[in-house]
């Protein structure tokens, strides 16, 4: 069962509560996806150099480059259904922390099937590094989600 937001107790009825309109659930989607997109592929490949211990960086702009562009565009789809969440979620939820558990979890949800669908179940040969990449996803989309503001804050 859910939990009651603090902010619909009765002894707090007159407070004014904002809900999420769709501008700001687009301006953190897009915020959070933008971050992850370009994050992800520049500290994947720094921990790249350093676990092969080449400390080359030669192509190192033309690879994050291609990882931004393709990654990108492959993980649109993951956008808007982020987008669409994020709305979904601030009908029910007005509390930022409540927001980002709910985006946190969808998140979650919406890698695992990018990385399915796009790859495969079978992570052999030059794809057994897929689940590496989307780590780095999951874990970039998560610091833009705990870091960039939404909602309302707790008392």
């Amino acid at each position: 069962m859910l939990e009651q937001d603090p902010l619909d107790a009765p002894e707090i009825q007159n407070v004014q509560v904002k809900k999420i309109s769709t501008g700001e659930a687009l301006r953190y989607a897009t915020l959070v996806w933008i971050s992850s997109v370009i994050l992800s592929p520049i500290l994947m490949l720094f921990i790249n150099v350093f676990i092969d211990q080449t400390g080359s960086f030669n192509g190192f702009y033309n690879t994050v480059f291609l990882m931004v562009f393709y990654g990108g565009i492959f993980s649109i789809p993951n956008w808007l259904l982020f987008f669409a969440g994020i709305v979904v979620i601030g009908r029910f939820y007005t509390l930022s922390t409540h927001i980002r558990w709910a985006a946190q979890a969808w998140a979650i949800i919406l890698t695992l099937l990018l990385f399915f669908i796009i790859f495969g179940v079978r992570f052999s040969g030059f794809l057994r590094e897929v689940p590496f990449i989307g780590f780095f996803y999951l874990f970039t989309l998560t610091i833009g989600i705990w870091y960039y503001p939404i909602g309302n804050k707790g008392r």
